[in-house]
């Protein structure tokens, strides 16, 4: 019974570490040529003092379920859909 309800996700509170977050993923994937996987994002975020790698996927996550100019490509990278 319980395993037909699927599980909401609520939107991320979009703070201020959640705006930097954000638009430094924009800007890497505009670097990138508008597709990037995730190594591409671990790398770009070495280059800033106190990267958060678990912060970055959850900002990911929530863009994907909450926003609609970023998506996922079926082999994984993350394309610009601006």
């Amino acid at each position: 019974m319980w395993k037909d309800i699927l599980k909401a996700k609520l939107k991320a509170v979009e703070n201020k570490k959640y705006k930097v977050y954000s638009q430094f993923i924009k800007k890497v994937l505009k670097d990138e040529g508008g597709a990037v996987g995730m190594q591409g994002f671990i790398d770009a975020g070495k280059e800033f003092k106190g990267f958060d790698e678990r912060y970055l996927k959850y900002v990911i996550s929530d863009i994907l379920d909450h926003k609609d100019w970023m998506k996922e490509h079926e082999h994984g990278d993350y394309i610009l859909e601006e």
